[in-house]
């Protein structure tokens, strides 16, 4: 009996520091060599800014929940329109949740683990929470959706100034027809002004 309450109360005794380390690393967000601030959104648009550690692998960026207490991944599982935040400069990235072995392996890699026993200890103070891999993927502007927009401006405005100078040209073409019409009808009141001329003299 004694040793039953011994492994409860050791077990207690690490789940309340597991519980204090986690509310700390939530308040105080300490910054490394690898963090970034993610900052997500609530459906209502209030931004939330966490430090978390950000992986590379080859170009193509990850976050992790390694801990029990989720808020900003619960979050973008709401709203997955996110932005990494450094100095000045935010940039907005779309968050895709990865649920695949393959890539938990790679971050917990990244992490240490095999290599760091760091690795080994940040994962006993966190309990041994799952690993939740989010991808990061940049968002970028289309704009292809303005292109057959643009072309059908250009179109019509060529189709315009073709139909003004096709207007021009059927205008320049009708001048000589009217004015050699106009000459040959001169002739034609003159002959019949010299016949009236002739029968009145």
């Amino acid at each position: 009996m004694k040793l039953v309450k011994t492994v409860l109360v050791l077990i207690a005794v690490y789940l309340g520091f597991g519980l204090l380390f986690e509310a700390a690393i939530g308040h105080f967000q300490p910054e490394g060599g690898r963090s970034a601030t993610l900052r997500t959104f609530d459906p209502d648009g209030t931004a939330h800014d966490r430090v978390l550690l950000l992986h590379d692998d080859n170009g193509q960026l990850w976050v992790e929940s390694g801990h029990w207490f989720r808020g900003w991944y619960n979050r973008l599982l709401e709203s997955p329109e996110v932005a990494l935040v450094s100095g000045g400069d935010v940039s907005p990235f779309t968050a895709v949740p990865v649920d695949d072995a393959r890539v938990v392996k790679m971050l917990t890699r990244k992490m240490g683990k095999g290599s760091d026993y760091r690795y080994w200890i940040a994962r006993a103070l966190s309990m041994f929470a799952p690993i939740l891999p989010v991808r990061l993927d940049p968002v970028v502007e289309d704009v292809m959706d303005a292109a057959p927009d643009a072309a059908l401006g250009t179109a019509e405005v060529g189709a315009t100034n073709v139909a003004v100078e096709g207007t021009a040209d059927a205008a320049a073409e009708s001048a000589p027809n009217i004015a050699a019409e106009s000459e040959s009808d001169a002739p034609a009141d003159g002959a019949i002004i010299n016949a009236t001329e002739g029968v009145g003299g």
